[in-house]
């Protein structure tokens, strides 16, 4: 189950960052520290883990759900962005923890190793859509060479010439009422053997 979070709407963008790591090592340490620390977690008491009015209403960024972590809250959660391996998904965790929540994580991350070598799944995604005042969208560099390409030969189809022809003028004038969509993800699973780090850009 992905549960959408870090959602955000004002006249010019949108986010959602969707976190699950199934990690039956590292979901114990967590829920022995907050246990520890008199913290009523997410995910041990919660019985119904869609109840997303309790969730956002934690002071922790995690719920976890038997060995599967995942984000807790909605408005302001840290855990944005997505990391580009198993390593780095784990160490975001502990990292989150430590600077954005009351537990103290103190020495977990000595576990590091031991914690990956341990995790079974993670599907972490994060998306930025942009529109309104926001340029993302004006600057090629914000692309993927994939995408971009897709766009010159949609404005080059549209123009009747070559995607090489295509001028800053077209290129402005066909994305300017578009949202600029920037997906990343990571997609790991131990036993199929699936490690998939990908990158996306759109226009919309």
């Amino acid at each position: 189950m992905k549960i959408r979070a870090d959602f955000v709407t004002n006249s010019s963008s949108s986010s959602y960052v969707t976190v699950r790591v199934d990690a039956p090592k590292l979901a114990d340490a967590l829920r022995q520290s907050f246990e520890e620390a008199g913290i009523e977690l997410p995910g041990i008491e919660l019985p119904d883990p869609e109840d997303y009015e309790a969730r956002w209403d934690s002071d922790v960024p995690i719920c976890i759900d038997g060995s599967v972590i995942s984000e807790s809250y909605d408005e302001g959660n840290p855990l944005e962005g997505t990391p580009e391996s198993v390593g780095q998904a784990v160490e975001a965790i502990l990292y989150v923890l430590g600077y954005s929540s009351p537990v103290d994580v103190t020495g977990l991350d000595r576990r590091v190793d031991e914690f990956v070598s341990d995790v079974r799944s993670v599907e972490w995604d994060s998306s930025q859509i942009r529109y309104g005042e926001f340029d993302d969208r004006f600057d090629k560099g914000n692309y993927t060479p994939e995408s971009l390409k897709e766009v010159l030969e949609a404005i080059a189809k549209d123009k009747g010439c070559s995607p090489e022809e295509v001028s800053e003028e077209d290129f402005a004038a066909y994305v300017g009422p578009r949202t600029f969509n920037d997906t990343v993800s990571l997609s790991f699973d131990r036993e199929s053997g699936r490690d998939v780090y990908e990158h996306s850009t759109k226009v919309i």
